[in-house]
């Protein structure tokens, strides 16, 4: 099974019985945006230039799909700052919920997850992942974090990502955690990783400034009556 660092993200933190809840929370919400960035640097789609923009170098491949509209918004907004694209990311409740569908619905079609719809009156869908399709992604850490497997670009960024959030404790044990941090700390040593780590915490720095100031302005979190911004 082979995902990207956003595919992953999604499986990995969506809850047991609803996984919209990573849409109602800005941290929540702030890393899944996060992990879709990194995506599209990864795959040569977007770098920060210099000026501080987010430079756009190539088209979207089929497997980053599920990012139209997410780059859709990149484009419209590439000669704004990457703070303020970063803003309207996380506010924009059109992008976020077709991202969100995006993701669910393939993974629904591959039989990753469970489709299901809730509330009383206005019925929303809502997609709960298997138990073996995250224990796969468990699985797929521990062997290359923790065994000998080869290190994947998108399984280090995901790790990266669960331990920034302070949400590797969803997947491991105390014990493992601190070796994992001990074997990304090692692995800075090596100019390729050191690269994704700089990269990572280039859009986390960015990330977590941005969605505090959000936070600050939407104390509800998420206000699914707020304006779009585009």
């Amino acid at each position: 099974m082979a995902l990207t660092t956003a595919e992953m993200y999604f499986l990995i933190t969506s809850k047991s019985k609803d996984s919209r809840v990573m849409l109602k929370n800005i941290r929540s919400r702030a890393y899944l945006v996060d992990s879709c960035l990194i995506d599209l640097a990864a795959a040569d789609v977007i770098s920060i230039g210099e000026d501080n923009k987010i430079q756009i170098s190539n088209n979207l491949p089929h497997q980053l799909y599920f990012l139209n509209s997410f780059m859709d918004l990149i484009e419209r907004n590439k000669d704004s700052d990457v703070d303020t694209v970063i803003a309207k990311l996380l506010q924009n409740i059109d992008v976020m919920k077709h991202t969100y569908m995006a993701l669910g619905e393939q993974f629904a079609e591959y039989g990753h997850v469970v489709e299901k719809k809730k509330g009383l009156l206005h019925k929303v869908r809502t997609f709960v992942p298997k138990h073996q399709t995250n224990q796969e992604i468990i699985d797929h850490i521990s062997s290359q974090m923790l065994g000998t497997a080869p290190m994947s670009v998108n399984v280090f960024c995901l790790t990266e990502i669960l331990n920034v959030s302070r949400q590797l404790k969803l997947c491991f044990r105390n014990r493992e955690r601190r070796a994992i941090v001990k074997r990304m700390n090692r692995l800075e040593e090596h100019d390729e990783y050191l690269q994704i780590q700089e990269l990572i915490r280039d859009f986390g720095d960015h990330m977590q400034k941005v969605s505090t100031l959000v936070a600050k302005e939407s104390p509800a979190s998420y206000n699914t009556k707020s304006q779009t911004i585009i």
